[in-house]
């Protein structure tokens, strides 16, 4: 039985690592080349849990140009791991998930309202990962870009638009149109959860893949933020 838990990391500088029963991640988080020159602070956002048999992963990419990119990607994977832990106790219906995108809107106004700031700012991508170890399934809601890479399959492709640094955000009206949900069963021992940063530059699944096989190698402008999943 694994034990609930939750870790909250938005800026960090290098990988930390954790170990519990049957399962190991690392979580990495920290602003790119470009933010550090000019001052601006990481606007990435990750949180994990875990309660019984389940690992969950949310990431979320503040859109630089937004006013209040990192408050709102706090906001996006707070909801999100917030609405696993009600999830598990659903038994693993997959139609909960429509529910999600509600969530992350209701909550982003919320936001909105208490700081007084400007709802149509509060832009942010989505990448939730939740895995049964026991039974290896794994469900994804996806929401923009980022990408889930288990092995040399990729499981949830990035969404852009009519140019790769075009994407989609929760807060947007016609988030219903981009919203994916995918399951199925893992096949490898490990799983990639990452926002774009670290895949700058790839356009087919060759690229994602071998991009992900050398993550110490690159030294990208965006924000990084991933998770590194390895089940015993």
């Amino acid at each position: 039985m694994i034990k609930s838990e939750a870790v909250h990391c938005t800026a960090l500088t290098k990988g930390e690592k954790f170990l519990h029963y049957k399962i190991s991640y690392e979580i990495y988080s920290e602003a790119g080349t470009y933010h550090k020159r000019h001052g601006i602070e990481n606007q990435d956002a990750i949180k994990v849990g875990m309660k019984d048999d389940y690992f969950f992963c949310a990431i979320s990419d503040g859109c630089g140009s937004s006013k209040y990119a990192k408050q709102a990607a706090e906001v996006v994977v707070e909801a999100s791991i917030d609405f696993c832990y009600g999830f598990v106790n659903k038994s693993e219906k997959i139609e909960s998930f429509k529910e999600l995108p509600y969530i992350l809107q209701l909550e982003l106004q919320n936001k909105s309202q208490i700081l007084n700031l400007d709802f149509c700012e509060l832009k942010s991508t989505l990448v939730l990962f939740v895995l049964n170890i026991k039974t290896k399934r794994y469900y994804i809601a996806h929401i923009g870009d980022g990408i889930v890479i288990c092995g040399d399959q990729v499981l949830s492709y990035p969404e852009n638009g009519f140019i790769k640094r075009f994407t989609y955000f929760a807060n947007q009206k016609d988030v219903l149109k981009h919203f994916r949900v995918n399951t199925g069963i893992l096949k490898n021992q490990c799983a990639l959860i990452s926002t774009d940063g670290l895949f700058f530059n790839c356009y087919n699944t060759n690229d994602y893949i071998r991009r992900s096989k050398e993550i110490c190698l690159t030294k990208p402008n965006d924000d990084v933020t991933y998770c590194r999943l390895q089940i015993d």
